[in-house]
């Protein structure tokens, strides 16, 4: 998944997330994705967050877990995250 800095799904090959929904507001916003992605935007350069379903809503019904690093323009400042289920 590619997700911008606002928190919003850019590329997504899941079908249960669609580019346009927004991981702060909604239903993914309990999820272990929309935790990961915050702890990837406040992530130090060079490092990668995990995220599991412990006390997470589950994606449709199926419990998943999630890695992400910061993408980071030239100058540092993080302009997206990537992030894949494992």
């Amino acid at each position: 998944l590619l997700i911008d800095a606002n928190g919003v799904v850019v590329d997504s090959h899941d079908e249960r997330v669609e580019p346009g929904e927004s991981l702060l507001e909604g239903d993914l916003a309990r999820t272990a994705l929309a935790e990961v992605f915050r702890q990837a935007v406040a992530a130090p350069e060079g490092e990668a967050r995990l995220a599991g379903p412990a006390g997470r809503t589950p994606l449709d019904g199926r419990i998943s877990s999630f890695q992400a690093a910061p993408v980071r323009a030239g100058d540092g400042t993080v302009v997206g995250v990537v992030a894949v289920q494992l």
